[in-house]
């Protein structure tokens, strides 16, 4: 929100003294929580591997239980066919989850058909919520880059999606 409001007063010239301080202060700290969101994540996602696999083989369009399991980057799940179709990395969710790119995943054929979630909208979100988190630490990223070349203040295409990056954090919680 700092980041945001700042951005928008500078764009408008307005406030330019606090803005700046302003958005310095929370450019660090958004560079800082943006990475350690990737890490409690990722921690995350192996609690739910552990507890609920059902969710996570939602999360992730499987079915089968592979060995290994590939981890979607972008696609479909066709839950009539019980098949997902998309970009994939090779072994990427087995070596995610276990650090072992041969590890077995258990897939949504383990569990009773009334035992599992609706699927394809569980995969979209999971994935959109997950864009929405690498799009932010991207930003941030690319945002202190700006900043440290002494360019941030100026770049009003970035200021621009900073002004509107507040919207992110929203939309991933939802």
């Amino acid at each position: 929100l700092v980041i945001s409001v700042s951005a928008f007063y500078l764009l408008k010239n307005r406030h330019r003294e606090i803005a700046q301080a302003s958005m310095k202060l929370a450019l660090g700290l958004a560079v800082f929580a943006s990475v350690l969101q990737l890490v409690t994540g990722h921690g995350s996602a192996i609690n739910v591997a552990e507890i609920q696999p059902a969710k996570l083989a939602a999360f992730e369009g499987l079915y089968e239980t592979d060995a290994p399991a590939d981890l979607y980057l972008v696609g479909w799940v066709d839950e009539s066919n019980e098949r997902t179709v998309g970009l994939a990395v090779p072994k990427g969710l087995s070596w995610l989850l276990y650090g072992d790119a041969d590890a077995p995943v258990t897939g949504l054929n383990s569990f009773a058909p009334e035992d599992r979630p609706p699927v394809n909208i569980v995969f979209q979100s999971y994935h959109l919520m997950v864009a929405i988190g690498m799009f932010l630490i991207g930003i941030a990223l690319v945002s202190l880059l700006f900043f440290l070349r002494g360019k941030l203040f100026e770049t009003r295409w970035l200021l621009w999606v900073l002004t509107f990056s507040v919207l992110g954090p929203q939309l991933a919680n939802q």
